[in-house]
């Protein structure tokens, strides 16, 4: 074996005069290498890996053995190495790479190794690497990062941008250590930790004085105690000092041991039965939270929960329970909250909303429609958002009958509302007051597949009503009830009603 490969690689140099290497050998036993390498370039065969005008020296010494005994130096200095999606500049960023260990042709088994990454990362460790298996175990590894914020940004920002643009909203500075013991890979097995101090601002919200030791696998029966501690939690809500979230670790979990009651928007949260686990990743906890007020809503808005259970994964945020919007004057309830793909570019938003007895009066001063004064009751079901639009919906909704709230109806909100139903507004009589009562109001609204359908839920001798007034006033009457609107007839529709 170690003739063929000294016969091959002395061809190879003949032919490439960009590869200096001076390679030797002893009684066909032992092979070494050592030398420069300028120019070089290679390619997977499936195309996912490769370099490119590669620069820097080689020494390497084969000893064959039962098992080939390799000792190992690389520096790269110049060229460029792709690997799926992360691409490194080697003169920006140089590697050495040094290795003592034993390999066959079904794995690499190394006594020693270390990795040394533009000054700011460097890796040590024992373990083995399967071929066949194509698996990783790490007797111990430790890596430490000495510019957190170089890391994040070649390892995580660059490569994965694309994928998840809120990466370039995130931030992290300090130093992060990880270490190993027993770790395999692909099977989770082991123990793999983290441990960091630092800052971290993501969209919002800046973290200062973070201190941190928490496993990223731990399948150990043993109960370990860990933490996460924030000295500062500033968000655009005010700010939040001396955070401590204590942690054990067990089996491949972490939990929460005691509910943390955390200050905000002038109000409180409940965080209780906190549970992370590693693979696959998820996070499982339950939220309560009472009077909070947030800044800067359009609206003025108080905010309750007495638990609402919610479940993380890569893929989806999932909430079980209700929260309660206290808002013009009435609720409005908020459940089935579900996001796909929370991290990506366009999640996909669902949820269902429950409103009672809002104050008709304090929402039209937010809306376009114009003035309507009474109290409205209803829901949507079926919301779907994705893209930042509706994708599909069912919105019901009717007036109820409040002894302290009269109800009347402007001709603009009227006009609106037949724009809306109808294409075009009503042509009223010049002698009717700007305001009169009505009687009812009544409407459903369903999107699906970019259709609209818009039904009156009051029926009088065979007619459809939106708007039924009292003795005098202007009734809405759907005349085409079930006709299907199409989405961007919609959407000239609102823009008609805006600019009214």
């Amino acid at each position: 074996m170690i003739v063929r490969a000294f016969f091959l690689l002395n061809i190879i140099s003949l032919f490439s005069p960009q590869l200096a290497v001076p390679f030797f050998y002893n009684d066909f036993s032992i092979f070494q290498m050592a030398g420069g390498v300028s120019g070089f370039c290679y390619m997977s065969p499936d195309g996912t890996w490769g370099g490119e005008n590669l620069r820097g020296t080689v020494n390497v010494r084969i000893v064959d053995q039962e098992l080939l005994g390799i000792s190992a130096e690389v520096s790269l200095e110049e060229g460029y190495f792709l690997y799926d999606k992360w691409l490194f500049d080697w003169k920006e960023t140089p590697l050495t790479i040094q290795m003592r260990g034993a390999m066959d042709r079904h794995g690499l088994a190394f006594e020693e190794g270390e990795i040394t990454f533009a000054d700011n990362f460097r890796l040590s460790g024992q373990g083995s690497a399967d071929f066949e298996e194509r698996s990783i175990y790490l007797k111990s590894l430790k890596a430490s990062f000495a510019d957190t914020a170089h890391a994040y940004r070649e390892f995580l920002e660059k490569p994965l941008k694309t994928l998840y643009p809120v990466m370039e909203k995130i931030a992290i500075e300090g130093k992060l250590t990880v270490t190993a013991q027993d770790f395999s890979y692909p099977e989770w097995g082991g123990e793999l930790w983290a441990s960091f101090e630092g800052a971290v601002s993501v969209p919002g919200i800046s973290l200062d004085q973070v201190s941190m030791l928490v496993p990223l696998c731990y399948e150990g029966p043993l109960r370990k105690e860990c933490f996460v501690r924030i000295g500062s939690l500033l968000s655009d809500q005010g700010r939040v000092s001396n955070l401590s979230f204590p942690l054990t670790a067990e089996s491949g979990q972490i939990h929460l041991t005691k509910a943390l009651r955390i200050p905000f928007a002038g109000g409180s949260v409940l965080l209780s039965s906190l549970v992370e686990t590693t693979a696959p990743f998820s996070i499982a906890g339950k939220l309560s939270f009472e009077n909070i007020s947030p800044r800067g809503l359009p609206i003025p808005a108080v905010f309750a929960s007495d638990g609402a259970s919610f479940t993380l994964t890569l893929e989806k945020l999932s909430v079980e329970g209700s929260v309660v919007c206290n808002v013009w004057g009435g609720e409005v309830l908020i459940g089935g909250l579900e996001i796909n793909d929370p991290v990506s570019a366009s999640p996909r938003i669902k949820a269902e909303i429950v409103f009672k007895e809002v104050d008709l009066e304090r929402l039209s001063e937010y809306s376009v429609f114009g003035e309507v004064k009474g109290a409205i009751s209803g829901y949507i079901k079926d919301l779907v958002i994705a893209y930042g639009q509706p994708e599909a919906f069912e919105l019901v909704i009717e007036t109820v009958k409040d002894k302290g709230k009269r109800q009347s109806i402007s001709l603009t909100a009227v006009n609106n509302i037949s724009i809306l139903a109808q294409g075009a507004p009503i042509m009223a009589s010049w002698f009717l007051p700007e305001t009169f009562p009505y009687e009812r109001i009544g409407i459903k609204c369903k999107l699906k597949n970019d259709l609209f359908y818009i039904h009156g839920l009051i029926n009088d001798r065979g007619l459809e009503y939106l708007v039924k007034r009292k003795r005098f006033g202007i009734d809405v009457v759907n005349r085409s009830p079930g006709q299907p609107i199409e989405f961007k007839e919609m959407v000239k529709r609102l823009e008609t009603i805006s600019r009214r």
